[in-house]
């Protein structure tokens, strides 16, 4: 922090620091020199995390966290990660391995992408355009499904994550790509005690925001966090950074330094 606004104490000047929510509901963003913000949208970075990574944290980082973590303990669970090469599925991995998961994910980027996803820690990495994925997926729980399922496109994939689902299992959703509505099936397997998430991370009640940031912080302090940077721009290159966010997709954070 280079300043300090009147009542703040949990800071210090020259403390490093990440944020969040510094566009939501606000004029301006983090993509400037200079940035105020609410002392609760600021956290202390750990030492072990550099600028680059910390500016990683933000939104990404705590969806995957409050992804993995709103129904429940992990531990000895198994959870299915679509899309692991994203930013946010690529920390929810992670996230569910550090809580005690089992991890089985899949990717449509072939064997390249499928080492990115091994090298963040998934326990099995399938082929999301294989026929039958399902069964795959369903032979590596030893026919029980999965027990939790962070997913990216819940509209285009609630058929297929039913049909994979163990019994109690969860489904959060954290994003809606295909289409604005989604179909709940209620008959066989597919009505055994189902919860199902839909989660907007910019709008968590406190404590909910408390958990989540004291959730990654611990666990980049720990080291258990890699960081997927796909490029990094200077500032007065915005634009550039801008075009390179629109038109590449799966290669990690486009970070932008000062």
């Amino acid at each position: 922090s280079s300043d300090l606004g009147a009542g703040v104490s949990d800071f210090k000047i020259g403390d490093r620091v990440w944020t969040y929510n510094a566009q939501w509901a606000r004029p301006f963003g983090t993509a400037a020199e200079y940035v105020s913000l609410p002392a609760r949208y600021v956290r202390l970075l750990p030492s072990n995390t550099s600028f680059e990574q910390g500016a990683c944290l933000g939104i990404p980082a705590m969806t995957a966290y409050h992804a993995t973590h709103i129904a429940g303990s992990l531990k000895g669970k198994t959870v299915y990660v679509p899309g692991a090469t994203g930013r946010v599925g690529a920390y929810a991995v992670q996230f569910a391995k550090w809580r005690g998961a089992r991890v089985i994910a899949s990717t449509g980027g072939g064997e390249a992408s499928a080492k990115i996803i091994r090298d963040l820690g998934a326990d099995v990495v399938l082929d999301r355009k294989s026929a039958n994925l399902a069964q795959q997926i369903l032979k590596a729980t030893d026919n029980r499904g999965v027990d939790h399922i962070v997913e990216v496109d819940l509209p285009g994939s609630m058929q297929f994550d039913e049909s994979i689902l163990a019994e109690r299992g969860a489904i959060v959703s954290f994003g809606a790509a295909s289409a604005p509505t989604v179909a709940v099936t209620q008959t066989g397997r597919r009505a055994r005690n189902m919860s199902l998430h839909f989660i907007f991370i910019y709008m968590l009640d406190e404590a909910g925001f408390e958990a989540t940031c004291a959730g990654v912080t611990q666990a980049a302090a720990e080291g258990a966090l890699k960081h997927r940077i796909g490029a990094t721009f200077p500032l007065a290159k915005l634009a550039d950074a801008h075009h390179h966010a629109e038109t590449t997709s799966g290669t990690g954070h486009i970070v932008v330094t000062m």
